[in-house]
């Protein structure tokens, strides 16, 4: 059915021919000589998941096929939700080992993004996780991927933004886990070297950090870092359920719009370092820590019809507080100010096209006005220069030649592609990309 699909920002919006097959014969049937791409539950952020020939979604494979209950150890179809595992692995003492920022997220979509979580900089990415991997290739074959059997294959399909092929089933390893919560704590600066600089030491699982952006003033700028460890004392777990959480109505939503100013957003931030600043210490639930946005599940929605970019960038160590800067002069000036900003650190990691490397992260929400693309070009730039890369995730804009200086290995994802005959497996993202 022709169906209107976009990225998570909602940014360029088409009209797509969808299709939702329900097991292995149907989605055979779908594989023909006309690009296609293949999408989850559509959180990536830009167009990496957007086909306008042929979009296959694979919420329909939404099987926990295997559950080993004492080595914590897990087979999925693709299309299982990770709301829906954890549902099911929490209670008996699991978790993730590496979670994105929202429990909405298809398996496949994880693999395919090769995601990291607040604790990149010690267990790295998903792809360290992984046992085998089945996949569904354009001519039907399945190949069955690991660090041993196809092993091109199988670090192309880790963060190859779903160019390998269709993936139907995911083997991996979960965590053990004491209890439901985290013990957070909590510290704060109002200067961005001081912050790179104790998320860098910091010796915590997770650590994240919040900044203030509406704060940037003459090198000044307020920030809170969170790092946090699974609490160690034992507690029984019991039947656990996420908290109910809604769904925003369009009406609702357009009138959020309406009062989303820089003026709100710069007093609501003011007003969170203020009640924050009281609780340097405490015990959270993991649904508060790992999913705060989770509360309201379309909250993409109060960004309006335009949407919003999620732009995220990592760059070395040495050059990250002077590029960070930089960036944030420049959005300032161009009235380009930023929602959301959030800093973490991570460390070189597997896969023929990681976003990972030795550094900083940084992921800044910004809303969408005409002079988007052209900023951002401007710091896509910046990031070259710098040595940076751009998490393919949450692409929108970058082009051809810069994604060649930042992701060094692409000619060998190329070489991959044509080895497996992959060439009708397209998105918006790879035509603009060119691999």
């Amino acid at each position: 059915m022709k169906k209107i699909i976009s990225g998570w920002g909602k940014i360029e919006p088409i009209s797509a021919q969808a299709y939702f097959p329900t097991n292995l014969s149907n989605l055979k049937k779908l594989f023909n000589k006309v690009d296609m791409i293949f999408r989850g539950n559509g959180r990536s952020y830009g167009d990496s998941s957007i086909q306008k020939n042929k979009t296959i979604f694979s919420l329909r494979f939404n099987k926990i096929l295997k559950f080993n209950k004492k080595k914590g150890k897990i087979k999925v179809q693709s299309g299982v939700l990770l709301k829906n595992l954890l549902e099911k692995t929490i209670p008996n003492g699991w978790f993730v080992p590496v979670s994105p920022g929202t429990k909405y997220v298809s398996i496949g979509g994880m693999v395919a993004s090769n995601v990291h979580g607040k604790n990149q900089h010690i267990d790295g990415c998903f792809i360290n996780f992984i046992k085998s991997i089945i996949l569904i290739l354009p001519n039907g074959e399945k190949k069955y991927l690991s660090k041993k059997n196809n092993k091109d294959l199988f670090y192309a399909t880790c963060g190859g933004m779903g160019l390998t092929g269709f993936i139907l089933e995911v083997e991996f390893d979960l965590i053990k886990i004491n209890s439901t919560t985290i013990n957070q704590k909590k510290l704060y600066f109002s200067s961005l070297e001081k912050l790179i600089s104790k998320i860098k030491k910091s010796k915590a699982k997770y650590v994240v950090s919040w900044v203030d952006f509406f704060s940037f003033n003459n090198n000044k700028i307020k920030s809170i870092l969170y790092t946090g460890d699974h609490y160690s004392k034992n507690e029984y777990i019991g039947n656990y359920s996420f908290k109910r959480e809604f769904l925003i109505n369009k009406y609702i939503a357009i009138i959020v719009n309406f009062f989303l100013t820089d003026f709100l957003i710069h007093l609501f931030n003011k007003i969170k370092y203020f009640l924050e600043f009281k609780n340097k210490e405490n015990i959270v639930d993991l649904n508060n820590f790992f999913y705060p946005l989770d509360g309201l599940i379309n909250w993409n929605t109060i960004y309006g019809k335009k949407g919003f970019a999620q732009y995220q960038f990592a760059i070395p160590y040495k050059q990250a507080s002077k590029t960070i800067k930089k960036i944030f002069i420049i959005l300032g000036k161009n009235n380009l100010k930023p929602y959301l900003v959030v800093i973490k650190n991570m460390k070189k990691d597997l896969g023929t096209l990681t976003f990972s490397m030795d550094g900083i992260s940084v992921a800044i929400d910004v809303p969408n006005k005409n002079n988007l693309k052209s900023v951002f070009k401007k710091i896509d730039k910046i990031v070259v220069s710098a040595s940076g890369k751009i998490y393919l995730a949450k692409d929108n804009f970058i082009n051809n030649s810069n994604f060649r200086k930042m992701y060094k290995n692409y000619n060998e994802f190329i070489k991959i592609r044509k080895k497996y005959n992959l060439s009708f497996i397209n998105s918006s993202q790879s035509i603009r990309l060119k691999i």
